[in-house]
């Protein structure tokens, strides 16, 4: 296995990790993110649509 090195690693793939690592990489620098969930977005967004916030009504536009 071959391991590339990167200026940065993320930890973690909610919306922090997320908006981290996109302005990293806005700002030129070879960056990973990752997450043990299988999708990004986070505690904030896991059972979203079932819980009480369900449909995005009070998630906003970003969500849906």
């Amino acid at each position: 296995m071959t391991v590339a090195m990167r200026d940065l690693l993320v930890v973690g793939g909610g919306p922090a990790g997320l908006r981290a690592a996109v302005e990293a990489t806005a700002r030129g620098l070879s960056t990973v993110l990752v997450d043990e969930g299988p999708e990004p977005g986070g505690q904030i967004y896991r059972s979203a649509e079932s819980g009480p916030f369900s449909g995005g009504q009070r998630l906003g536009p970003d969500y849906a």
